[in-house]
């Protein structure tokens, strides 16, 4: 079940890390619990079946999330979702 004390809000940020490059300053001043759904809603976005309960029950409240995969394949991310990957991976403690 999704529990208000692992994520900070429940809000659809797959526009905002799939469709566009986050800045440095983004990624710097965000709390770790956003940097964690930041990086989990590509994931997600390209079908990620998550282990974790907390976050599977925060990606089932979207029409779009549809988990089918425990793999997905790096050549299936798009280069703004790479770079947000790797720029996210950097400030997560």
């Amino acid at each position: 079940p999704y529990d208000k004390d692992d994520f900070p809000e429940v809000y659809d940020y797959r526009w905002y890390v799939c469709d566009r490059e986050l800045t440095t300053d983004e990624v710097a001043s965000a709390p770790q619990g956003v940097l964690r759904i930041w990086l989990n809603t590509i994931y997600a976005a390209h079908g990620y079946d998550f282990n974790t309960p907390s976050l599977a029950a925060y990606f089932s409240g979207f029409d779009w999330y549809f988990p089918v995969t425990k793999v997905v394949p790096v050549e299936e991310f798009t280069p703004t979702e790479l770079h947000n990957i790797n720029l996210i991976k950097k400030y997560q403690n």
